[in-house]
């Protein structure tokens, strides 16, 4: 009898017993094929990567490109205000952070 023959016959008598997810992932694992479960994984990641072929959705191509615009004039001063915002409540994290530490040692 080989060990994966023991393993089977073991696992066979051993079904009423309450057992750990742990366990039964691995008496799981003694009936999988290797050769289906590749078989299985190529599908499954083929189906994945090609889903619309599978769903019946068309694809749609996109065509030309698109010009991004530079920030007007207009909404330079509400960059301007953006930015002092997120990097003085930035820079006032930091300095919170090393007050902290330094009220710490």
């Amino acid at each position: 009898m080989t060990t994966d023959d023991y393993i089977a016959l073991l696992r066979d008598h051993n079904r009423q017993r309450t057992k750990t997810v742990a366990e039964q992932v691995r008496e799981e694992l003694v009936d999988i094929d290797p050769e289906e479960a590749h078989d299985r994984l190529c599908e499954l990641r083929h189906k994945s990567l090609h889903r619309p072929e599978y769903n019946g959705v068309e694809l749609l191509r996109i065509e030309g490109k698109k010009k991004r615009y530079q920030i007007s004039d207009q909404k330079a001063d509400h960059v301007k205000y953006v930015k002092q915002v997120v990097f003085l409540s930035s820079q006032s994290r930091a300095a919170r952070s090393r007050s902290f530490i330094e009220a710490a040692k």
